[in-house]
This record gives C-alpha cells, structure tokens and sequence, in this order.
C-alpha cells in the first residue's frame, strides 16, 4: 500500500491509498500540487513531480531556478 498525500487549495489534509507504486505515481501527478508520496517505511518522496530539467535558467513550469550551491 502507497499513500499519496497533500493539502488542497483551502489547506485541508488529503490522503488517498494506492495498491501500486505506479498507480501511487501516476496518482500523484494528477493532483498537481507538491505533497508527499510514502513508499514504504521511512521513504518519502517530497514536492513536485515532472521537474527533470532547466533551460536557460527556467524550470519546465516557468519558474526560475536560481539555486546554487555554497561553499
């Protein structure tokens, strides 16, 4: 069992259960909303899927990516 969960756009608590990883991932992307995915115990997938790449300093919804890292 695989538990997508999220808030909704009035900040309520959503949980829906899958009975598979891929219908758990699939799920999760038609909510289109960053939450979490729980796969299994203790592993967790947080935030939004389908980001994979940047171009020209954009990431594939449009919104800037401007994180770097520090030393």
């Amino acid at each position: 069992m695989y538990e997508v969960r999220w808030k909704d756009k009035f900040g309520f608590d959503r949980i829906h259960n899958c009975m598979t990883l891929s219908d758990a991932l699939e799920y999760n992307k038609t909510v289109n909303r960053p939450g979490t995915l729980i796969i299994g115990e203790g592993i967790e997938i947080v935030g939004s899927m389908g980001v994979d790449s940047i171009r020209d300093g954009l990431c594939p919804d449009g919104i800037e990516y401007d994180w770097c890292k520090r030393r």
